[in-house]
């Protein structure tokens, strides 16, 4: 099995478009964008290309002279005042831009972060950068992150080739020290960056044997050798580059046993390995070149975010359109004219922002301009516009999709619009030149994109691959009577054009009714973030009469004799407007005559509008590739969220239409960290499709809805992405609210699926990767192992087998994994090797009959004639282990061990001329000499009868300044005043 092959759409990133390209070493077109609630701060802009400046010599150097910024625009909100040295902006938007300034997120505070969903070697989504961080507001950016251009890289890192951060965070999967061999070492990359400060609880406990799960390293910035990695700590003096898998020098080797987020989700492979394998590199495009750092300099303009206004003063809030409707005599089966109509009159009258300019072109076996750009600034132009829509009488002839394409073009082009949109909607194979493939390279040239409906499964193949090239968004019309993709794609085409950053209609409930009886209602939920002005839409079928009503929280019925309804009647479309709709459950009743058709269904769209103060509940969806090669992972996404807090525990499910006669198939996303999801609690609910049924188009749809007394609001997450203040806020707060009752849907649209072969095993299992120790049992010589069980493919179904294996030595697990002793049934005293369905928790308490005092476990899945990958490495020992540079022992003695002073209520890390302070702290064990380490540590001056005890069971005492120096007589070492006077405490090996 392969990862699916990167395609355009994992560009089309929620939404938005990866305008960043790269030729010949250079990246252009990097956007940067302040938000529009951001003070005026000259600060800002100063900091910015600052950032900018400095980052791209260090991408050039990190990316070993393949890679620097050319072009950068800083696009500055129109809240600001204008600088007449600035340009205008007229469509370019902060929700496209590759780097946002905006205010913090509640989980990573002022960290600088790139929102990362995707598979290892797929883009981001956006760096998210805070004015606090950019002014330095507590002059202590220096300290907490080292240089700006090594923070730049470490996210740019992220954004554009798809790697993780390589520290750990603080939790079982990700802890901040992990069990090499007999030893806790950092988790970090490269594993010799070990000298510096431990801080946190580092006192080892008597009961498990280990220090606090808040211990961490903090590197010296200094000393350390290592030159890499960018995605471990960007802030040491040495680090420039990434880690590799290929070289001996071990300064520069990836360290594939670290538990960290990269090692999770790219199987070990180095951060260089991944970044050399990204398209700007691979097959070696982009090879180095020898450049100074004057010559990397990028060349930065700021555009000014002033919108254009229509001739009777309404703000232009929508990018030009054209629809390119399919005339052919086709349409006229299963009433696809009908259809097509009413999806166009919602657009037009419902969907487009205030501002859009809109033409029509119409082809069949030739192509017409049907209507001229007209400007949607009134309603009266809404109707103009929905009433030069074809009727009936126009169809007929054969298809030219091409033609009406290259219409398209021409009027975008001769209006002088060459950043619009075309909205394609075709039912059948193109039989009339020039095909679509004759003008693809020509419509990809001309910047437009293309968003396309394919309606019908004979509709042509190849507009799927030129939304795919344009950055468009593909969608797949059934005809099934349960199927609502017409009106779903209104919704991410709302967020194409749209220009403005207020009053977008998000979905509420979309849902196809079938009228299998004459009476049929449902609920739904208005909640209080988009209760402004809600939008209920009921379109009907063709000539079947159908009484539409509501029912209000508070009782009230809206008929059709409400001033909030409207009837088309020659499409059959009744709208209800309600302004300021009540929170709460809502009814909507339908009532049709007995002369219904099995086939007749209504669909049903509500739609809500936030007020200007309100951050609504949002729910967008994408799939990893619009085509799919079966064996490929297919992955599927949903980002539940309200502003930037995550939304979880929330209900999601997703609906995949497969090709007749298989019924849908229903999947649970879901936000647990465990693989296709990346972290825990970020609001990105994922999962893996695999149940393939044929060669055909899939279609896809989402629905969410909160749970009550479930679904919250997370103000504090597990930070990952990020280059993360060095002194880690080990003791967050942690801030959640009940979010209300809500529901929204959305869809990912469609995907042509190749390769299918009935009856072949496509998927192994998914490789395990929360395998972890639970309990150590000293005296019974067991340890409890858990995992959440993979399925026969991937996260689906039931596997056949677990193969555990054991060692001693982490490396050889790794690297020998089939050759290391097999835990067997009979050493299980709990628990079973037979695999529970996919998403079970998995338990065994193994008990070990050699002598090993310190080991470790991993695991492959397999099903009938695939294993998995193998597991993480979960470490146990029935001896206390030892920390690189603090060791211990159980022994009756008591002695000193040393910790680090910390605040665990403080939410701010050090400022720049604090240091790391250490204190003594009495324990029940005594260190012993280890082969590992030696003791070396800086103390606050003790009482003359604790130096005494000290000096009488061995110790050397010493003095340093105002404070006394502590080591072992028998620590064979030869320590340099220098050294211990530093600003650290330094462990030495």
């Amino acid at each position: 099995m392969q990862p699916a092959k990167e395609t355009v759409l994992l560009t089309l990133l929620l939404h938005h478009v990866f305008m960043l390209t790269i030729t010949n070493n250079k990246y252009d077109h990097l956007t940067i964008a302040i938000h529009k609630s951001v003070p005026q701060d000259d600060r800002i802009l100063t900091e910015i290309q600052d950032l900018i400046t400095q980052g791209s010599w260090s991408l050039f150097v990190a990316t070993r002279n393949r890679a620097y910024l050319g072009t950068v625009t800083i696009l500055v909100p129109d809240t600001w005042h204008y600088d007449p040295s600035w340009t205008i902006n007229t469509s370019q938007t902060f929700q496209d831009a590759d780097i946002r300034v905006d205010w913090p997120h509640p989980g990573h505070g002022s960290d600088p972060y790139t929102f990362q969903w995707g598979p290892c070697g797929h883009s981001g989504q956006y760096i998210h950068l805070t004015p606090g961080f950019l002014t330095d507001q507590n002059h202590d950016r220096a300290a907490n992150y080292g240089d700006l251009g090594a923070t730049f890289v470490h996210e740019f890192a992220h954004l554009r080739y798809g790697v993780f951060d390589e520290y750990g965070l603080g939790t079982e999967t990700f802890p901040f020290l992990y069990v090499e061999d007999d030893t806790l070492v950092p988790t970090g990359c490269a594993s010799t960056i070990t000298l510096g400060a431990y801080r946190g609880n580092c006192t080892i406990s008597p009961l498990t044997g280990t220090p606090g799960p808040d211990c961490y390293l903090v590197p010296d910035r200094t000393r350390n050798t290592a030159g890499a990695s960018v995605m471990y700590d960007p802030s040491l003096h040495k680090v420039t580059t990434f880690c590799e898998s290929n070289t001996n020098d071990p300064d520069y080797l990836h360290n594939d046993l670290a538990p960290n987020l990269h090692n999770k989700m790219c199987g070990g492979k180095g951060t260089w390995d991944v970044i050399m394998e990204h398209s700007d590199f691979l097959g070696g495009v982009n090879p180095p070149v020898n450049m100074t750092a004057d010559q990397t300099r990028p060349d930065i303009r700021i555009l000014y975010n002033g919108r254009q206004r229509t001739p009777s003063g309404v703000e232009r809030c929508g990018r030009t359109v054209v629809l390119v409707l399919d005339l052919s005599r086709s349409m006229l089966q299963n009433h696809r004219y009908f259809k097509l109509s009413q999806t166009a009159d919602k657009l037009i009258r419902d969907i487009l922002p205030t501002g859009t300019s809109v033409g029509i072109v119409t082809f069949s076996t030739t192509a017409i301009t049907r209507t001229n750009l007209t400007t949607l600034s009134t309603a009266a132009d809404r109707n103009t516009l929905a009433l030069s829509l074809p009727s009936k009488v126009d169809y007929g002839g054969i298809t030219a999709i091409g033609k009406g394409l290259l219409e398209a073009k021409l009027m975008l082009e001769t209006a002088g619009e060459h950043d619009g949109r075309i909205v394609l909607i075709t039912d059948g194979k193109e039989n009339e030149e020039p095909h679509v493939d004759a003008v693809r390279d020509d419509i990809v040239r001309s910047g437009l994109r293309i968003h396309s409906v394919a309606y019908s499964r004979q509709a042509e193949s190849s507009i799927r691959r030129l939304s795919e090239d344009t950055g468009g968004h593909y969608v797949f019309y059934s005809e099934s009577p349960t199927s609502s993709a017409l009106d779903s794609s209104m919704a991410a085409w709302l967020h194409d054009i749209n220009l403005c950053d207020s009053n977008l209609l998000l979905e509420v409930m979309r849902t196809s009714r079938v009228l299998t009886n004459p009476h049929i209602d449902g609920d739904l939920q208005i909640d209080s973030t988009m209760r402004e002005h809600v939008l209920f839409a009921f379109a009907l079928p063709n000539h079947v009469p159908v009484l539409v009503s509501l029912d209000a929280p508070d009782g009230n019925v809206y008929t059709p004799d409400s001033q909030e309804f409207t009837n088309d009647p020659s499409l059959n479309l009744i709208r209800y407007h309600v302004q300021g709709a009540q929170v709460g459950t809502w009814r909507y009743r339908l009532t049709a005559n007995s002369s219904m058709s099995l086939t007749d269904s209504v669909v049903i769209t509500v739609k809500g509008q936030a007020g200007n103060n309100s951050s609504p509940y949002e729910v967008s969806s994408w799939i990893n590739s619009m085509s799919v090669d079966v064996g490929e992972e297919c992955t599927v996404y949903v980002y539940v969220h309200k502003g930037y807090a995550p939304i979880i525990d929330a209900d999601v499910t997703v609906t995949v239409e497969r090709p007749t006669p298989a019924p849908p198939v229903t999947l649970t996303p879901r936000d647990d960290g465990i693989l296709p999801d990346n972290v825990a609690d970020d609001g990105v609910y994922s999962t893996f499709f695999t149940q393939f049924e044929g060669n055909s188009r899939y279609a896809l749809d989402v629905s969410v809805r909160s749970v009550l007394g479930k679904t919250l609001y997370h103000a504090h997450t597990v930070i990952y992405g990020a280059a993360r203040s060095r002194f880690h806020n080990t003791t967050p707060s942690v801030v959640t609210k009940l979010a209300e009752n809500f529901t929204r849907t959305d869809s990912p649209g469609a995907m042509d699926v190749t390769g299918y072969r009935n009856g072949k095993d496509n998927y192994p299992p998914s490789r395990v990767t929360d395998f972890k120790v639970t309990a150590v049992d000293n005296n019974n010589r067991t340890v409890t192992l858990t995992w959440t069980a993979p399925g026969s493919d991937l996260n689906t179904g039931t596997a056949t087998r677990y193969d555990i294996r054991m060692s001693n030595s982490s490396r050889l697990i790794k690297t020998s994994f089939k050759s290391c002793p097999k835990v067997v049934p009979g050493m299980l005293l709990m628990g079973t090797l037979r695999p529970s369905p996919a998403g079970s928790k998995e338990t065994i308490v193994v008990r070990i009959s050699n002598n090993w005092t310190t080991m470790v476990f991993a695991l492959q899945t397999s099903d009938m004639t695939q294993s998995s990958g193998t597991s993480n490495i979960a470490p146990a020992s029935f001896k206390p282990v030892e920390v690189y540079g603090i060791s211990t022992t159980t022994t009756a003695i008591p002695i000193t061990t040393v910790r680090p002073v910390t605040t665990p209520t403080s939410t701010s890390p050090p400022t720049a001329t604090e240091t790391p302070t250490t204190t003594v702290t009495s324990t029940t064990a005594m260190r012993t000499s280890s082969p590992r380490s030696s003791f070396v540590a800086i103390v606050s001056t003790a009482s003359i009868m604790g130096v005494l005890v000290l000096v009488a069971i061995g110790v050397s005492v010493g003095v340093c300044g105002k404070k006394l120096l502590i080591r072992r007589k028998t620590d064979p070492v030869a320590i340099n005043m220098p050294d211990i006077c530093s600003e650290n405490i330094h462990f030495r090996a």
